[in-house]
């Protein structure tokens, strides 16, 4: 079975859009990098809902099984993106679930 792995981020805000938009960048780049990774989205908050707590930022991501997740999680550009997110985001909020198809 797929694994969906959502990410949320309160975004910094001295982030600038262009440094918003490298970031981004590298997060997508990464299906073409390390196996596993089917699908990965990225978008901004859109909700109006007082429910959205901060989260300014979202992305999505389907692997092929959570031991491909399991390997994303170690692979040397993930490392190297996750020492970036500190300087990018104030916060970050994961939550991974089985995914159906």
């Amino acid at each position: 079975m797929s694994l969906l792995h959502i990410l949320l981020f309160k975004v910094k805000p001295e982030i600038s859009a262009a440094q918003a938009d490298e970031f981004k960048t590298m997060f997508v780049e990464l299906k073409d990098k390390i196996p596993g990774i089917e699908r990965v989205h990225w978008a901004a908050n859109i909700s109006p809902s007082p429910f959205a707590k901060g989260w300014t930022e979202g992305c999505s991501m389907i692997f092929t099984s959570e031991a491909h997740r399991d390997a994303f999680l170690m692979h040397p550009e993930h490392v190297k993106l996750s020492a970036y997110r500190q300087a990018f985001a104030d916060d970050l909020l994961i939550y991974d679930l089985e995914h159906p198809f």
